[in-house]
């Protein structure tokens, strides 16, 4: 029996056959856990949605602020760079969306298809720990980029080659803090549609990688060449 308030009607037939009709309310409380808590639908809509506003809204304000350049928007549109940012704007507004209905509607649940086996409390802090790491990753990241920070490839971007700080130890830091991100969603609500995203995000981060890495050795030519045999790709 789960925790909530119940009651309890019953009827009983005395020996002169007078029936005695009548109901007891009572409550069970169970002590909310540690993984009560890290389980929570609506904490991971909350980091979810927090992650998209400042990694996303406030660097690309700042950006903005900084070079009076919209990030959000200067990147190809057409070809496989087009492909790319439209399937990227679609797993992470699928992610908002699955994980809303999670929230939201609890009746819904059981139609994201849960993958039960894989709803394990080491799991789950493993998947926060993924989340944390990711959005320290990333943020510091956009911070050390500045100005040149972008969603996609803006070929009109004039600015120096960013080696410092954290892309001493990895080339794409962003990149790998999303990838952590995707995976450690998915692994705090383990379904099939965020196993969907997880895959799919992932592929189109190895494509925009690569594509990302043809513009800066065109555009750096021996610089990033020699950056490339320094730093690894993702750690």
């Amino acid at each position: 029996m789960c925790r909530g308030v119940y009651t309890v009607q019953y009827d009983v037939i005395s020996a002169d056959g007078d029936i005695v009709r009548g109901s007891d309310e009572f409550a069970i409380a169970v002590p909310i856990t540690i993984m009560d808590m890290l389980t929570s639908p609506w904490l991971l809509a909350t980091y979810y949605l927090l992650f998209l506003a400042i990694a996303v809204g406030w660097r690309a304000y700042r950006v903005w602020r900084l070079s009076g350049v919209n990030a959000l928007t200067q990147y190809h549109t057409e070809g496989v760079h087009g492909l790319a940012s439209n399937v990227f704007r679609a797993v992470f507004a699928g992610i908002g969306l699955v994980l809303l209905i999670n929230a939201l509607f609890v009746s819904a649940q059981p139609y994201l298809v849960p993958i039960a086996w894989l709803a394990w409390s080491p799991l789950h802090l493993l998947g926060w720990g993924l989340l944390l790491i990711a959005f320290v990753i990333v943020v510091v990241a956009q911070v050390q980029m500045g100005s040149a920070w972008r969603i996609g490839i803006d070929v009109g971007q004039k600015s120096e080659l960013v080696t410092d700080g954290i892309f001493r130890y990895s080339r794409n830091p962003i990149f790998l803090g999303m990838r952590f991100t995707f995976l450690g969603l998915f692994l705090l609500l383990p379904t099939a549609f965020t196993l969907l995203l997880w895959v799919l995000g992932d592929v189109m981060i190895q494509i925009q990688v690569r594509l990302e890495e043809n513009y800066l050795s065109e555009t750096f030519g021996a610089t990033y060449q020699r950056y490339t045999e320094q730093v690894r790709r993702w750690i």
